[in-house]
């Protein structure tokens, strides 16, 4: 937060304040799901399609 204060003094625009920056700035959302979907889920899901493929394509 503070670095962006300082890059835009720095740049000659004017400077926001904190509570401007922490106004304008979006968090997404995360969920737990989303997360396991991310990290666990998805590499096996396509984990099993590659193998699947491969197994096709006789490798």
């Amino acid at each position: 937060m503070e670095d962006q204060i300082i890059e835009e003094s720095v740049k000659g625009q004017k400077a926001r304040t904190r509570e401007q920056i922490e106004r304008e700035t979006e968090i997404p959302s995360s969920s737990i799901f989303s997360q396991f979907h991310q990290l666990y889920l998805a590499p096996i899901v396509v984990g099993i399609i590659l193998a699947l493929l491969l197994k096709l394509m006789g490798i």
